[in-house]
């Protein structure tokens, strides 16, 4: 949540942000105590460059209350995804959506649940 609040004060609408907490428990004298968190963060944010995303990343774990609050020391990766670029279609692929639009453009136009248009039933409220 602190990430996205970051990533909101800089002006960028995160989409989706995917967080691992990996937690290193050690036994001191004092008994079990949680000495690290590893965060392991991607996020998808449209149209933010990767060094805002990580000076935001950075933002959100220095200013962590979890980490304060525990004493523990918490390492970090942060990636930010970007969308696949489309791949482009094969002459094939290509000439059948060529194909199919002009198909789709040659049927008749269909009134609602009335079959072609100018074919139209007559019904009892037609009359």
């Amino acid at each position: 949540m602190a990430l996205a609040n970051e990533l909101r004060h800089a002006g960028y609408c995160p989409e989706q942000i995917d967080a691992t907490a990996t937690v290193t428990m050690e036994l001191i004298a004092a008994g079990w105590t949680m000495t690290g968190i590893h965060l392991d963060v991607v996020a998808w944010v449209p149209r933010a460059p990767q060094c805002d995303f990580i000076d935001a990343a950075v933002r959100a774990k220095t200013s962590c209350s979890i980490s304060r609050l525990l004493h523990a020391k918490v390492s970090m990766f942060a990636k930010l995804k970007r969308r696949a670029a489309a791949t482009p279609l094969s002459r094939e692929q290509s000439r059948r959506v060529v194909m199919q639009r002009l198909n789709n453009e040659r049927k008749p136009t269909m009134a609602r649940n009335a079959g072609p248009v100018g074919n139209r039933r007559r019904t009892t409220k037609d009359q």
